[in-house]
């Protein structure tokens, strides 16, 4: 495997090691930018326009785990921290 491929497998695995591993999210944003950058669209042709929306989903994903997760950490933190108030 490639490492774009292990850091694409990583975050649809565990989320939430990119919000905790500065270099697990460096990585990912990486992988998205050079995804996104390598990508020319053509609006002209229905075959781009499908690529576009494509793309788009692929990219929409990982991101909806990774806001998932995030709020999950929250919650977590503040049931804790509610206990400790009690």
């Amino acid at each position: 495997m490639t490492e774009t491929t292990d850091i694409a497998t990583i975050v649809t695995n565990n989320p939430v090691a990119v919000l905790v591993d500065p270099k697990t999210y460096d990585d990912f944003l990486a992988h998205i930018r050079a995804e996104t950058d390598a990508f020319v669209p053509d609006l002209s042709t229905v075959t781009s326009r499908k690529k576009i929306t494509s793309l788009a989903f692929k990219i929409t994903r990982p991101k909806t785990a990774i806001d998932d997760a995030g709020k999950e950490l929250n919650s977590a933190a503040r049931a804790q921290i509610g206990k400790v108030d009690e």
